[in-house]
C-alpha cells in the first residue's frame, strides 16, 4: 500500500493513503486538506457515478498524482464514496496523456 499527494488545479489538495492498485486503477482513502480548494474538490467528486466514469471518463475530472520521489501520474478521478474511498485511473502513455488533457475537464459545475 502506498500514499500519494493529490494535485488539482496546480495545488496540493490532500493524500491518497492505503493505496491499492488493480490494472491502472488505484483506490485508497482520501485525506483532504483544510483548504476551500480540497473542499470544492471533496463536493465536486462526491457527486460522480463511478460506473459512468468508467465508462465515459469524461464525466470524471482530471488531476495529478505524485509519489514519494515526486513523481507525477496524470489520473481521471472517478469517485469518492463512503468512508473516504477515492478512487482514480492512471494514465501513463504519451497519446493517453494527450486524450486526457483535450477531452477531461479539470474542473465542473457542482
Amino acid at each position: 500500500m502506498s500514499t500519494y499527494t493529490v494535485l488539482w488545479k496546480n495545488e496540493v489538495i490532500g493524500q491518497l493513503t492505503s493505496a491499492t492498485l488493480d490494472m491502472w486503477y488505484l483506490e485508497g482513502t482520501w485525506v483532504p486538506n483544510t483548504t476551500q480548494l480540497s473542499k470544492n474538490f471533496t463536493t465536486l467528486v462526491s457527486s460522480f457515478d463511478a460506473m459512468s466514469v468508467i465508462t465515459d471518463p469524461t464525466m470524471g475530472i482530471r488531476a495529478l498524482l505524485e509519489d514519494q520521489n515526486s513523481n507525477q501520474t496524470p489520473i481521471v478521478v472517478i469517485s469518492l464514496e463512503e468512508k473516504w474511498k477515492l478512487s482514480v485511473r492512471l494514465v501513463i502513455n504519451e497519446p493517453a496523456i494527450e486524450w486526457l488533457i483535450q477531452n477531461v475537464p479539470e474542473d465542473k459545475e457542482y
